[in-house]
């Protein structure tokens, strides 16, 4: 944390998540000199196990590259990271929805005066999640979304709960579902970085396990998504890893034939694994990102 304390001014927050009982941790980074007025406010959401930290290379790079225009917004999923929660628990996946539109609106906490050019940023579950978020079916967002970065969204994961499983667990939810899948993977399935994977392998935060109940509502939202592709409105740079054992690229190509082609730029890092964003690439991951959003920013 000292890193990024050096870099920014942190204020963290909470709100109190959909899931009974629970809160989700909210930290806003911002420079330590004067917020530009016109800036940039960019929402990020995480993948399953991990939390919002784990992406700090990330904020750093685009820190580095906007200065005193930039602020970042990123929240701990309910039941990961600095949050509460059952570990690993989701009674539905309109929970996880539910809750991004509370981030959302307390994020505009800070600087509800400034005029924000806004941008969503979503790794693996927190892309699915970001998905959710900017179908005109599902909600409202407090401002107008400019444009989402998506990495490898876990539009359908290549988990497969066990069949007898999943129906334990629909009769039984209440009973059974708090049970654990352990040992989903570790970070050497997720980078070719041998420090970023021995980190994510240490971390106290990077939970061991999800639960039959989480994995059963992810399974069922992805049965689901497929029908919000055409009501999305909003550019979107789909950021994909060519040897990811996480989710399928064939499934997130499916999902993007149903959106409006003009919307939708594709990128495909061939070498890399699930955590683009930890990976040895990471860098060119991140010029890209800034590319689009100046290309956003111009148009």
């Amino acid at each position: 944390m000292r890193e990024l304390e050096e870099k920014h001014l942190v204020k963290t927050t909470s709100f109190e998540s959909d899931l009974t009982g629970a809160n989700c941790v909210v930290k806003q980074l911002f420079p330590k000199t004067k917020l530009n007025k016109n800036a940039i406010h960019i929402l990020f959401a995480h993948g399953a196990l991990e939390h919002g930290q784990r992406h700090i290379p990330l904020f750093n790079a685009l820190r580095a590259h906007f200065k005193k225009k930039l602020l970042i917004t990123y929240f701990d999923l309910v039941g990961h990271g600095e949050s509460s929660g059952s570990r690993g628990y989701i009674d539905s996946f309109d929970t996880y929805t539910q809750d991004y539109l509370k981030f959302t609106r307390s994020s505009l906490d800070l600087y509800h005066e400034h005029n924000f050019k806004t941008f969503l940023i979503g790794h693996s579950l927190g892309g699915m999640i970001s998905l959710s978020a900017i179908s005109i079916q599902k909600m409202k967002l407090p401002f107008n979304v400019d444009g989402v970065i998506l990495s490898n969204p876990c539009i359908k994961a290549k988990l497969e709960l066990p069949e007898l499983a999943i129906k334990l667990v629909s009769k039984l939810k209440g009973h059974l579902g708090k049970l654990r899948i352990n040992n989903l993977y570790d970070g050497y399935n997720l980078t070719r970085d041998n420090q970023r994977a021995l980190d994510f392998n240490s971390d106290p935060l990077i939970l061991k396990y999800i639960t039959l109940s989480m994995g059963l509502a992810i399974n069922e939202y992805s049965e689901k998504i497929f029908n919000e592709s055409y009501y999305i409105n909003t550019p979107i740079l789909f950021q994909l890893s060519g040897d990811d054992e996480i989710v399928s690229n064939e499934a997130t190509m499916s999902f993007i034939k149903g959106m409006k082609k003009n919307l939708v730029k594709i990128s495909n890092y061939k070498e890399a694994k699930h955590d683009l964003y930890n990976e040895t690439c990471r860098s060119a991951a991140f010029q890209e990102i800034i590319n689009y959003i100046e290309k956003i920013l111009g148009a």
